[in-house]
């Protein structure tokens, strides 16, 4: 941020800095960007305590701590799913392109 003396310009930047996270998480609802939603949440926090939302400040915090590690815990779990077939694929040595139509048509 832009160091400023001047009350009232750090009032106007602090302001802009607040429009900014409200249109990105507007734009994260807008399109379905959780990565962005998560990230507007954790910064629009300080706000939150700032102006004695104490509780909002509390949920904003855990929802975002929780959904961080889902996000981890899910890229594990599709890492070990995709190495789990290409083992797979080398054990039946069949085609990846035979084996995926055999899975959606096996459990569709």
């Amino acid at each position: 941020m832009i160091a400023v003396k001047q009350r009232t310009a750090k009032l106007w930047l602090q302001y802009i800095e607040m429009i900014d996270i409200l249109s990105m998480f507007i734009k994260a609802e807008r399109i379905g960007n959780w990565n962005l939603h998560l990230q507007a949440v954790q910064e629009m926090i300080p706000y939150f305590v700032a102006s004695g939302h104490n509780f909002y400040a509390k949920s904003a915090y855990c929802i975002s701590r929780r959904c961080r590690n889902y996000q981890i815990v899910i890229l594990m779990s599709t890492a070990v799913f995709l190495m789990a077939f290409k083992c797979y694929v080398k054990v039946i040595d069949i085609g990846k392109d035979s084996l995926l139509t055999w899975l959606l048509n096996r459990f569709s």
